[in-house]
Order: C-alpha cells, then sequence, then structure tokens
C-alpha cells in the first residue's frame, strides 16, 4: 500500500522538485525560492478560493428559506433534508464546497515538504545510486549516522548539512565523481539555515549557539502569530459575526438560540485556538524551511481574505441590506443583482 502510494506521488515530487529547482537557479537563494514557490500555489489556488467563497455567501442567502423549512417540516427530518438539496440544487450551492479545495491545498503542500526534506533527490541531479554511496562513504567518516544513511532518499537534510561542515569530504565525493559541486544547494537564508529542524530544549536559543538558533525561534514564533491573524481577520469580515448582538438579544427569549448561538461561539474560539497550536507543532518538527513556506501562506491567506470582502463579501451586505428595505417591487431587481454576485 505505502509503495503504491509512493508511486503514485513520486511524478508530483519530481514536478516539483524540477519548479523549486528553476527557482533556486533564478534567484540563488533556497528561501526566496520557497517564498515565491508559496506565492505561487496561493495564487494558482484563488479561483477554487473564489468559488468557495461565493458558495458560502450563498449558503448565507439561504438561510431565511432554510428557517422556513425547518417550521414548515417540523419533525420530519427527511423531509427537511430533501428539501434543502433541492433548495441548494436550484440555488446553485454545493454542499461539498470546501472538500476539493482541502484536497488541491494537500496535493500542493504535500510535495513541497518532500521536496524539502529530500533536496538532494528532487533538486539535484544526483542519482538514487549515488546518494546511496555518498551517505554511506559519509557515515563512514563518522559524519551521520546509519540510520539517516537509510533513509537518504527521503530525507536528506542530514547529509547536506554535514557536507557543509565537511569541505575535505565533499572534495573527496567531487573526485570520485559521485556528486558535483553545485548539486550542494545552500540551505542559507540571509544567514537562518532553513535545514535545520527547531528543539524543545529552550536553552539552545539562549545559549553559545544563539545565533544559529534564536532566528529558528523567530521564525517559528512568526508561523504562529500570522496563522492567528487571518482567522481573526476572518471572523471580524463575517457577516454573520455582525449579528451577534442580535442573537444574543433573541437568545434571551429563546433559550433555543442560546444555544445554537453559545455552540457558534465555542467553534469558533475553538479554532482560534488549536489551529495556531497545530502549526506550532507542525514547526516544531519539520525543518525551518517548511515553516517559511507556511508563513508566506498565513500572509497571503490575509491579503486573500481582505480583498475577497471588498469584492464579494460587502457587496453581498450591501444588496441583502436593500433586498430587506425595498418594496417587493424593486425587490426582484435587487434579487437579481444578487444572482449576478453569485455567479
Amino acid at each position: 500500500m505505502m509503495l503504491s502510494q509512493a508511486l503514485l506521488l513520486e511524478p508530483l515530487y519530481i514536478f516539483f522538485g524540477a519548479v523549486l529547482r528553476g527557482l533556486y537557479n533564478l534567484t540563488g537563494n533556497y528561501g526566496i525560492a520557497i517564498l515565491i514557490y508559496g506565492i505561487a500555489v496561493r495564487i494558482l489556488l484563488m479561483p477554487f478560493n473564489v468559488k468557495q467563497h461565493k458558495n458560502s455567501l450563498r449558503q448565507r442567502a439561504l438561510q431565511p428559506k432554510l428557517a422556513e423549512l425547518q417550521r414548515s417540516c417540523g419533525k420530519d427530518k427527511m423531509r427537511y433534508q430533501q428539501e434543502m438539496m433541492n433548495l441548494y440544487k436550484e440555488n446553485g450551492v454545493s454542499m461539498t464546497g470546501g472538500m476539493g479545495f482541502m484536497f488541491l491545498s494537500i496535493l500542493l503542500m504535500w510535495p513541497i515538504y518532500r521536496v524539502v526534506i529530500a533536496p538532494f533527490t528532487y533538486l539535484s541531479s544526483i542519482s538514487i545510486d549515488s546518494l546511496h554511496k555518498i551517505a554511506d562513504f559519509v557515515a563512514t567518516k563518522g559524519l551521520i549516522t546509519e540510520a539517516v544513511a537509510n533513509h537518504i532518499e527521503t530525507d536528506n537534510i542530514g547529509l547536506i548539512n554535514a557536507l557543509h561542515n565537511s569541505p575535505a569530504v565533499l572534495a573527496d565525493l567531487v573526485n570520485q565523481g559521485l556528486m558535483k559541486t553545485q548539486d550542494l544547494i545552500s540551505l542559507n537564508f540571509f544567514g537562518i539555515d532553513l535545514g535545520l529542524i527547531p528543539k524543545w530544549d529552550i536553552t539552545v536559543y539562549f545559549g553559545p549557539d544563539s545565533k544559529v538558533w534564536l532566528p529558528i525561534l523567530i521564525i517559528v514564533l512568526l508561523n504562529l502569530i500570522t496563522s492567528i491573524f487571518p482567522q481573526i481577520l476572518s471572523q471580524r469580515l463575517n457577516p454573520m459575526m455582525a449579528k451577534t448582538k442580535e442573537a444574543n438579544d433573541l437568545a434571551k427569549v429563546n433559550p433555543a438560540r442560546s444555544a445554537e448561538n453559545n455552540t457558534a461561539n465555542t467553534m469558533n474560539r475553538s479554532l482560534l485556538i488549536t489551529m495556531p497550536l497545530m502549526m506550532l507543532m507542525f514547526s516544531m518538527w519539520m525543518p525551518t524551511a517548511m515553516t517559511l513556506y507556511w508563513i508566506v501562506g498565513n500572509l497571503m491567506m490575509m491579503l486573500q481574505t481582505y480583498l475577497f470582502y471588498i469584492i464579494y463579501t460587502r457587496p453581498y451586505e450591501r444588496l441583502m441590506a436593500q433586498a430587506d428595505s425595498t418594496s417587493l417591487k424593486t425587490r426582484d431587481e435587487v434579487k437579481a443583482e444578487l444572482h449576478k454576485l453569485k455567479k
């Protein structure tokens, strides 16, 4: 099973490795290449994000009709589900609007992770056979462990760091024809070693090697902070959040509304805490290059959230408010404008 998955995804690893190698050759900097790649991925995902956002607006616009359906169907849940599906279908709402986007996001993220931890395998021109010979040779010199040598195809960060610290061994490998000097990609990003994996021992960041490790800690913290801001911005610009006070007032009269509102608030608070903590954990387990990729993704997400609010959400709010305040005669015209916005 694992072998079949590896064979299935290997073309993706090779393709994204070639893309990152091209960006590295163009910029001459591994970190900048990752930043450009992260921006490009977000731009590539933009049409899917637009589709998902419009689908969300359609769902919000149908909330009053869904409330009417609940009242008319009563306790007949099967009928309500069928009527809801028909209503969504008539208005072009996808029940799985975000699933495809999530799958595509993972599909684009996983290859970059594999490429980041195995630059020799996917970015350099070193063959697998030569890579194993290089790892075995460096292991005999005591520069890497046998465990690192055994997993050299999928993770060669340790080997890269060992060769950067041992010019004599690198020269021997070049003389043997196992690799070229230019195959040794520099993981340096303005003095930061993007191949390093953060350590849990906090004293490392403030000890004798603080110049090496403190920037790593800063990048981890930046990832934590920038993973929080998109969620806060999304909640602040969400039209439903503006109705929180109204919902709380109604909850005083209808206890059921109180439970519903509390559930929504609990979910929002839970996401605001759990998602950044997950990003923090991932940052501590992976090379710093991957964390840098996530940071640029978080910043792009903030920009996207604001642009979507200006381009789609704010006009939607204006049209909905106009629909509520206009006469029945002109309301059809407003609905027509809403229909155009939904396309």
